[in-house]
């Protein structure tokens, strides 16, 4: 298991997975990753839900 923070980590990781022939498994989406398409994995929505966080009063 791997804990990745930030938009470069996913990448760095995906380039590895692409060359060992690896799957990636997202816990936070409860899915396989798309090593191909990583804009479809959810990222847009992780910086939706830090933008509330950071917009708390």
């Amino acid at each position: 298991m791997i804990s990745l923070y930030g938009e470069q980590a996913l990448f760095e990781i995906a380039k590895l997975a692409k060359i060992q022939n690896w799957q990636i498994y997202d816990t936070g989406l409860s899915k396989m990753l798309d090593l191909e398409n990583l804009s479809e994995n959810g990222f847009a929505n992780f910086l939706i839900y830090l933008q509330k966080v950071l917009n708390r009063e």
